[in-house]
């Protein structure tokens, strides 16, 4: 018999690792235990087997957890113990007959403690192309397998990946009926609102009023008709740009003018909530690209019309943009940052932010109003042109949210290019 070495071999990373645990975690599945499916699964792999123990087992960064188990009196062990470790590197079974004969193993805590491994063989779990753990059996006893179970344990690794994907589906649609509960909940309040302002007007005037009082009730309903009409748009152009229809249409703009306008435009908006608007802006006047106007203009909007909105009396916004030097190709990157001290981003990753029929918080968007469909537009109409928006806390302040949006655009021929220093601390050149 082999004498033990002094320590066990762990296995080496898998070439693409942080993918394969990206894909491992957009699945969905670890710690979220006691699904039939997966048990029956194991149950199977006994049967054909005749091996006593089986078990799903998924390799995170730093252990391998059983999604379903029989005959393991554990939920997880280190990853450095698992055979299913080095099984995911390989592209057919993994086959131990006496694991206390392996150099890789005879020291694994898992052969000289419980469960004694002695027999293993584990076929990867490949979902789009990465091994996220391995179908395994096991038995206290030397074996040598037979073609057969191979082949079963193969067809049984299959079966689970189908499996999980199955259940990565159901709970993404799961989801998507749950964010658009909420969204609808959110919009039927956002369209009630003025709805019930104007039918409330217009039960005014059929009352005997003044001349004042009527002038009164024709802005209120003219006011909410415009608020209405906003919000239908702002959800048919949704619609369109999920529908790939956000083609920029390219033609020369001064990027300092239209933020200009843009700044007095939102400036008075934000002095009417007693809130301090500034700008930074530091690209010279006769600063020309080539942008979609209209993509440039509304996805800057949509972050303005958000900081506030968001932005409670006292509060600041702070508008700034800069150029990233010109690139070969003639490209060049246009910076926009928007700062506000608002309430701050909800809990969690950002990005759910960004996909349609999703807020962030119900109640803050009830309070505030507004649907949520400003940043999904802004990052559709900004990806377009090849750039970004991405949505970071403020830099130094308990609450607010700093919104930075990137636009590619081309650069006029015969143009003198103004290069302004970035005083915002961006790194040159980047996209």
């Amino acid at each position: 018999m082999l004498s033990h070495p002094s320590r066990f071999m762990p296995a080496p990373l898998p070439p693409a690792e942080p993918r394969r645990l990206a894909r491992l975690r957009s699945l969905g599945v670890l710690d979220i235990p006691g699904e039939e499916r997966f048990d029956r699964i194991i149950e199977l792999a006994c049967q054909l087997t005749g091996a006593p123990m089986a078990g799903i087992s998924l390799i995170d960064e730093h252990r391998q957890w059983f999604k379903a188990s029989k005959g393991l009196a554990v939920c997880s062990t280190e990853r450095d113990h698992a055979f299913c470790a080095h099984t995911i590197l390989r592209d057919e079974p993994m086959v131990v007959p006496d694991a206390s004969e392996d150099p890789r193993f005879a020291a694994n805590p898992l052969v000289l403690g419980e469960p004694h491994i002695r027999f293993y063989a584990g076929a990867p779990i490949v979902v789009d192309g990465y091994s996220v753990g391995s179908l395994c059996v096991l038995d206290r006893s030397p074996h040598q397998p037979t073609t057969a179970m191979l082949r079963s344990l193969t067809d049984l690794a299959a079966l689970t990946a189908d499996a999980l994907q199955r259940r990565e589906l159901e709970a993404r649609i799961a989801g998507a009926y749950a964010a658009r509960s909420a969204f609808s909940g959110v919009l039927s309040h956002e369209m009630r609102t003025p709805i019930g302002a104007v039918m409330g007007y217009v039960d005014m005037m059929g009352e005997d009023l003044s001349g004042e009082e009527r002038a009164e009730a024709v802005t209120g309903i003219g006011r909410n008709a415009e608020q209405l009409l906003k919000l239908v748009d702002d959800m048919l152009e949704l619609v369109q740009l999920e529908a790939g229809a956000a083609v920029p249409s390219m033609t020369l703009v001064r990027p300092e003018l239209l933020l200009r306008e843009l700044a007095s435009e939102f400036e008075v908006r934000a002095r009417e909530k007693g809130i301090a608007f500034t700008t930074e802006l530091t690209i010279a006047p006769d600063f020309l690209v080539s942008a979609d106007p209209r993509h440039l203009r509304r996805a800057v909007a949509s972050v303005l019309g958000n900081a506030v909105k968001f932005t409670e009396a006292h509060g600041t916004i702070c508008l700034a943009e800069w150029a990233g030097p010109e690139e070969e190709g003639r490209r060049q990157t246009l910076w926009i940052r928007v700062t506000d001290s608002g309430i701050g981003l909800p809990p969690g990753d950002p990005e759910h932010l960004f996909r349609p029929f999703e807020v962030g918080d119900s109640s803050m968007s009830r309070r505030h109003g507004g649907a949520g469909t400003g940043v999904p537009i802004a990052r559709h109409l900004a990806r377009a042109s090849g750039g970004d928006i991405r949505l970071e806390p403020a830099a130094g302040a308990g609450r607010g949210v700093t919104a930075t949006i990137t636009f590619r655009t081309g650069v006029p021929p015969s143009r003198h290019l103004h290069h302004s220093p970035d005083p915002l601390g961006a790194p040159a050149g980047q996209a």
